[in-house]
This record gives structure tokens, sequence and C-alpha cells, in this order.
């Protein structure tokens, strides 16, 4: 059970980065950067196409470290605890 709250410890952090970098983006167009000069709107659109980059952790080459993921995960250990008692 310990090792269970473990993973969820690591996959909700990482959950969270991955929620938290697609936002990044979308916050420099947020601000009010079309009342500004053409530089300060050019570096904006700049910004905003650099930073639209989702930010991953993997497990392993396979497995993106998402609570999606995690259900998963602690389904087939549930399942495995389970049928280790029959």
């Amino acid at each position: 059970m310990a090792c269970l709250v473990q993973l969820l410890l690591f996959y909700w952090h990482s959950n969270e980065v991955c929620r938290e970098s697609t936002l990044v983006s979308y916050g420099t167009f947020c601000s009010k950067w079309t009342q500004a000069g053409p530089l300060v709107q050019r570096e904006v659109a700049l910004l905003g196409l650099t930073t639209d980059k989702r930010l991953v952790f993997r497990a392993g080459p396979f497995n993106e470290m998402t609570l999606t993921t995690f259900i998963a995960v602690s389904v087939y250990f549930y399942l495995m605890i389970l049928y280790t008692r029959w």
C-alpha cells in the first residue's frame, strides 16, 4: 500500500507539471499584448510559440506519468492483490 501512495505522489506532481506546461503559452496570449507596440507584439508571439511544447515525465520509454496512467496501474495493483488472496 505504501508503494501505491508513493506512486500517487509521483504521478500527481507529474500530472501537475504536464497540465501547467500547457497553460504557459496560453498565459502569454491572455495579457494585453495587442495594445502594445509592434516589437512587443512580435516578442510575445515568439514567446507563445516557443512555450507551446507540452512537458511530460515518462516512466520508461512507453508510459506517460499522468493520473490516468496511475488509475490504470492502481486498478492492476488492486486486481493483483485480489487474485492472490484466492
